[in-house]
Formats: structure tokens, sequence, C-alpha cells
């Protein structure tokens, strides 16, 4: 007997072995063929079923990727008919917008969630980990107390963070005694008993005032608070009675409220000793309230340099083991936690104390990392209705009025639009003649690096299409979607802008930021300039522009408008 099988089979086969071999191996094939058959078969019919669904289904994938990468492109460029997406057609014809409602539709989830009010209670972190933070300012005049907790409060209520501040130079001038009028720089010496005492009860006024502030009005349901003690605060006897009010009233609220917030007790010294900073503090100071109304500035400001004098002679510096709580706390204490943090030169070293893990001190402590106190403008520029022409001539007079000869940036979002219109303007500027800045110029911050063109995705808004689809032919015979892409809510926004906000806090010189619609104007705006007590951020009046200069001064900066500048004849 063959060891081969089919061998084996043939010699078997009653007609003979040639012929029973031949028969195997072509009935091995036939049924080789009907499977490959039967494949083939199901792939057609799929691929016919397909395309015969194709009309009212999902598109091709590659169709998917155009159209998730156009939803995340401004809604007004889709639109354009110079567009790439507007170039794309499905098979019967529909457009580019059409595309968009269904693929966008096939990422929604098949159930939508509901959010309960468990989940609504505890959607916002400052919700769930409540705390009441005090701020107290400590520094010598003229060393940007003002300016760090004027942003603290603005960021904050940007935040929709319950946040004010209680000035103790205000109270003191709402009495009727300012510089140059009623309190020169003698009021401010340690040598004048009488006012010292006087100067003493308005910061503990104040510290009352803060107080109670936080406490009114405190339930279960509040979220976090910050109040700020803005005083100089220069001697550990006034810093120790600020923090034994400060105790006192926290181990009473235990006692009188049902839930209060605990306390927490932040130091924040401004210590500041380059000339240069404190010579442009100076001449600030000129247009505050105690010496705006002066005839003589001269006078005023010599005036002033001897109020800071004073207050050298008398000066003692935070030491850690002011906020060190002490081993043998007793419960009144229990519910007041301290730190304190030192801010050198307007930002430039930062160092942090007992600070602990508050989600508060969180948001401040981003917030002062990005700090500087360096003389600058902030140019609001609508990204419509301008030309590169006329952005190319706001840089020269923005570079020309730079007391320092420094470049000035430009800030635009990643869009289509926004890219091909700061290259226009690049090319303008590159073809203008600019004399480089040398010699020992080069060891200032902000003149070792050329202009810088940023474009940032964050300033692209986030569009998802809405859970209603009206395709309605439009006079063309074409569907297109009735509906627009609907705008993200203002707290999304602010969410979003937040780097873009510290980015422009950080970069040291002046720059130019191209918004791209008016929410994103009022959330620069609330920030860098503020808005009325009584008015949310959301709802703020906008200035009529078009052109929104910020100018740095002592509190924070101030408003400019003005007019569109004319294209240079050289551009």
């Amino acid at each position: 007997m063959p060891s081969d099988p089919l061998t084996a089979v043939a010699c078997r086969h009653p007609s003979g072995g040639g012929r029973g071999r031949s028969a195997v191996l072509m009935l091995l094939l036939a049924g080789a063929a009907a499977g490959l058959g039967s494949v083939l078969g199901s792939c057609l019919t799929w691929y016919y079923l397909r395309r015969r669904r194709r009309p009212s289904g999902r598109p091709t994938w590659r169709r998917q990727r155009s159209a998730s990468s156009t939803a995340r492109s401004c809604e007004d460029e889709s639109a354009s008919p110079t567009h790439p997406a507007a170039e794309i057609l499905d098979e019967n014809g529909d457009d580019a917008r059409a595309v968009l409602k269904r693929s966008v539709s096939l990422l929604r989830p098949m159930t939508k969630m509901k959010t309960t009010k468990w989940q609504a209670e505890r959607s916002h972190p400052m919700h769930v980990m409540r705390e009441a933070v005090v701020l107290v300012m400590v520094g010598l005049p003229a060393r940007g107390k003002s300016y760090i907790s004027n942003s603290v409060v603005r960021f904050c209520r940007l935040l929709a963070v319950p946040v004010k501040s209680f000035n103790a130079g205000s109270l003191r001038r709402n009495l009727g005694a300012a510089g140059g009028q009623g309190a020169t720089a003698d009021f401010f010496s340690a040598k004048n008993k009488e006012a010292k005492a006087h100067r003493e009860l308005l910061a503990l006024q104040c510290c009352d005032e803060m107080l109670e502030w936080i406490y009114s009005g405190q339930s279960d349901d509040d979220e976090s608070c910050i109040a700020i003690l803005d005083a100089t605060n220069t001697t550990v006897e006034r810093r120790q009675k600020v923090l034994e009010r400060c105790r006192a009233k926290a181990a009473e609220a235990v006692r009188t409220h049902r839930n209060p917030p605990p306390l927490r007790v932040v130091f924040m010294e401004s210590i500041c000793d380059d000339p240069n900073i404190l010579e442009g503090n100076y001449r600030m100071k000129m247009f505050n309230d105690d010496y705006k109304g002066a005839e003589n500035k001269d006078n005023a400001l010599e005036d002033f340099k001897k109020r800071v004098s004073a207050y050298v002679e008398q000066y003692q510096a935070l030491e850690d083991w002011e906020v060190v709580a002490p081993s043998t706390q007793g419960d009144e204490d229990a519910n007041v936690a301290t730190g304190c943090v030192r801010i050198t030169n307007g930002g430039q070293k930062l160092s942090f104390v007992a600070t602990g893990c508050s989600l508060v001190m969180l948001n401040i402590s981003v917030l002062l990392s990005c700090f500087h106190l360096t003389s600058r403008r902030i140019v609001l520029v609508p990204e419509r209705g301008v030309g590169a022409e006329n952005v190319a001539a706001l840089l020269d007079r923005a570079e020309q009025e730079d007391e320092d000869g420094r470049p000035v940036d430009l800030i635009c979002r990643a869009s289509r639009y926004a890219v091909r219109l700061v290259r226009q303007v690049e090319s303008i500027l590159r073809s203008k003649s600019r004399p480089s800045s040398t010699g020992s110029n080069l060891s200032k911050e902000g003149l070792r690096q050329p202009r810088g063109i940023l474009c940032l995705r964050k300033l692209e808004p986030i569009a998802s299409w809405s859970e209603d689809v009206d395709m309605r032919p439009s006079a063309g015979g074409r569907h297109q979607a009735s509906e627009e892409l609907p705008e993200e809510s203002f707290s999304d926004l602010v969410d979003r802008l937040k780097e873009v906000i510290c980015v422009i806090e950080r970069l040291p010189r002046s720059l130019i930021v191209m918004y791209p619609s008016e929410e994103v104007l009022r959330v620069l705006l609330a920030h860098f300039y503020g808005c009325p007590e009584d008015t949310t951020p959301s709802e703020m009046p906008l200035p009529e522009g078009p052109i929104i200069e910020l100018r740095r001064d002592h509190k924070g900066f101030a408003l400019h408008e003005s007019a569109l500048p004319a294209p240079s004849p050289t551009s």
C-alpha cells in the first residue's frame, strides 16, 4: 500500500489509479473555488448595499476627516465659497455643510446623560473644596501691592469667585486725609504717635469690614471666597493683630454659624529693589487719588519719596515664623490655616510658604507666576474689518512710541484667515528697513528677542452641532443646514482663554492682540481692565473702538480708544 494518501485512494478506486487521482484533484479545486466565490459574493453584496444607503447614511472616512477638521475652523470660513470645505460634494450633490451635519452627529452618544442636582453642585471645584481665603498685603509704598491685589480681584471675578478688596488708603481718603492735603509725609512718620494710632485704627477697621463680609450670610451651599486687605502692614505688631482678629472671628463663626467655611490667611509681601521699576512706580503714583490734583508734580513727587523714607524706618520684613502654627494650637485656631507668599521685583522671584493644598491659592499662584511690572501697552484689534496694511501701520506706531525701542509682539488665532493676514503683515514689515538694537540695550528684557507672532489655538472657537438637524433646500437646489454652529458658554470660554491670559501677562513688552469676537474681547477686558461691580463680565458694555489700547498704570491698565491708523505710504 503506498504511503501517499492520494495514491492510496487512487489504488482503491475501481476505475484505475490515474483517473481516480484526477477526480480527487478536481473535487478539491471545485471546493476552493466555491469558497472563494462565496467570499467575493458577500463582499460585492455588502458594497452594493452600502452604496445604496450612503445618501442617508454616513460619508466615507476621508469625508469624515475633512468634515471634522472643517468643523473646528471658524464658521464664517466654512460658509465661504473659496474655502476647501465648500468644494467637498457627496454623490447626491449635498454640500459640505450637509456632510458636516451627518458626520458630527455620528460622534454623539446613543443616550444623553442627564445632569443631576448632585452633579451640578459638584461641577465646580470651588463648591466642593470650600474655603475663605484672606490675602493680607505687606510691603512699602509703590511696590505694586495695589496692582497685584486689583489683578487678583479682576481674575477671580472672571472665574466667578466672590472677591473683594479692602483698601486702607481709600478709607483714609474717604475720611478726608489725602496726600498733599491732610496727610503729608509727616503723617506717615513713626515719630508722629497720634497719626500712627489713627493709621492703626483705620487698618484694623478695614480688617473688621473684611471679616464681616466673609461671614455675612454664609451657608452650606456657599462657595469659596477671597478677601484682600490692601495696606502696608509693615510691622510685626500690625500683622499679628490682623491674624488675631481673623482667628477670633473664625472661632466666633464656628459657634454662631451652622457650617462656616474654613479660613486661610495668606500674607503676600511685595519686595522691590530694582531702581528702574521703582522710578516708574513713583511716576505713576502722581496720578493716584493722593496726588492727581497737585499743581506742582515735582513737589508732589518729593513729598511721596519722603513718605516712602518714613515707612522704610519702621519696616519689618515678613518672617516665616509669623505664619508657622504654634505647637500648642488651641481650638480657636484649629479652623485657621496660615501661609505667606513673597513676590520680588514684580514676579522675578516667587516663594511660597505653607500655602497648603488650597484650590483657591492654586489659581492665584498661577496668576502670580506670570506677573511683571514692566511698563507696556496692550492693543486690542478686531480681526474682521482691518487689513494687513492697517495692522502693519499699527505695529509701526506702537514701536515708535515705545520708550525703550522694543519690538511689539502680535497674537492672533490659528485660523487660515488670521494666519494669512499676519503673514501679509510680516511680509510688509520685512520689506521695511528697521534699525536693530545694539549695545547694552540687548541685555534688557524684551530686547533680546525679535518680534514674536503667536498663533494660538486657544483663541479658536470650540464648535459643535446642535441636536436637531433641519435640512432645507436652498435656492440652488442643494441642501444646507438651517442651524449654525452654536457658541460655547461664557464660562467655557473663560476656562479656554485662561492660558491666553497667562501668555499675555507673561510677555514683557507691548503687544497687539487680534480678537475674533466680542465675547473674547469681553474676557480680555474683564481681566486686564475690569468691569463694573454691578455687572457680570459676560454682560459688560464694550467700548466703541475700533482700536482699544490698555496702558499700564498704578492700578492695572487704563483704557484708551483710537481710530484705525491709515496705511503708511511705504507699505
